[in-house]
């Protein structure tokens, strides 16, 4: 049987039964069959929360959660994206979970955007259909630096027989020209 259109999606029942060439049939004698379609992607995402979320951190690894919306079959993954948006529906890293990112590891020192898009079960998937986590992750994996500078200056043997003043100072590069580090 050839071009069954359904109205919706969703579960449909189909009933079958069928008539001989005498034109006999027997509608209690009836197939059935349920038909699931589904051919929207997936809304965006709500509610996602980062693990670390904006606080700065040396430690490379970030988690993040999210609600799922509705969707007749389900979510059954996410592609994501740091600090830029896909350009095509699988442009960015799959994840078969549909509940949150575990192990995420960002590029470098900065803080950093998570793009977050999802797949349904029946394969639907869209990156326009995205949500965003602006500057959640904040990774400083660059020691601060620090200086000491010694007066007066040491005999030629390297001792001192008088008062000494020692004055120390120190830097946390910045990031970026615009994004500091995360301080001393």
């Amino acid at each position: 049987i050839v071009g069954i259109t359904l109205p919706s999606d969703g579960a449909h029942v189909l009933y079958i039964w069928l008539q001989d060439t005498l034109g006999r049939s027997n509608p209690a004698s009836t197939g059935t069959t349920t038909l699931f379609l589904d051919r929207m992607p997936p809304s965006p995402p709500s509610g996602l929360q980062g693990i670390p979320a904006r606080t700065w951190t040396n430690v490379n690894n970030f988690s993040e959660m999210w609600i799922n919306p509705p969707d007749p079959s389900g979510i059954t993954g996410a592609y994501y994206r740091l600090d830029r948006p896909g350009n095509t529906p699988t442009d960015g890293v799959y994840v078969p979970s549909s509940q949150g990112l575990t192990g995420l590891v960002v590029p470098g020192d900065g803080k950093h955007d998570l793009y977050l898009w999802l797949v349904d079960g029946a394969g639907n998937v869209s990156h326009l259909n995205r949500n965003v986590d602006p500057q959640v992750f904040w990774y400083d994996g660059t020691f601060p630096t620090s200086t000491a500078a010694v007066s007066p200056a040491p005999s030629a043997t390297g001792w001192y027989s008088s008062t000494v003043a020692v004055s120390f100072s120190g830097s946390d590069p910045l990031v970026s020209p615009t994004i500091p580090a995360s301080g001393l």
